[in-house]
């Protein structure tokens, strides 16, 4: 969308979306892999990802509703 809206070519933004797509999937694989070594396939496992899911959202939501401070000089 910002892409478009900067009027970037195709040639300049599709190697660096294909190379962050490629980045996001490795890291999801990554960490679902390395979630099931630790956790292993339980219900505990379930809970603790569905916890930090929400955790993880909740935190950006916060971190992106927060208005930024205004420092006033005294």
């Amino acid at each position: 969308l910002v892409a478009g809206s900067a009027h970037r070519r195709v040639r300049e933004f599709l190697p660096w979306s294909a190379l962050a797509g490629l980045a996001w999937a490795a890291y999801s694989v990554a960490l679902g892999y390395f979630g099931g070594q630790w956790l292993g396939a339980t219900w505990l496992a379930t809970g603790v990802s569905l916890v930090a899911l929400f955790g993880a959202g909740a935190a950006a939501a916060y971190l992106m509703r927060r208005q930024p401070r205004t420092t006033e000089a005294s």
